[in-house]
């Protein structure tokens, strides 16, 4: 369920192969109703399935890019 929320309110703001900018991040994270470390685990178990990619700088999620296959 977290999975898809996640999912939900990253194709909500940021569009298919292109990045999400860093002030999109808490926006995102901000609609699924998530704490920041439920969110973080979820973003990480979609980018360990290969369902987006993640830029991580100094412990922070900087860049989201949901890839095509997802859709």
């Amino acid at each position: 369920m977290n999975t898809e929320r996640v999912l939900s309110a990253i194709r909500a703001i940021s569009p298919t192969e292109r990045p999400t900018s860093t002030s999109r991040i808490k926006s995102i994270r901000q609609q699924t109703r998530l704490s920041r470390n439920e969110f973080w685990q979820v973003a990480l178990d979609l980018e360990d399935v290969n369902l987006i990619s993640l830029e991580i700088v100094d412990n922070e999620i900087k860049n989201i890019l949901i890839h095509e296959s997802v859709e």
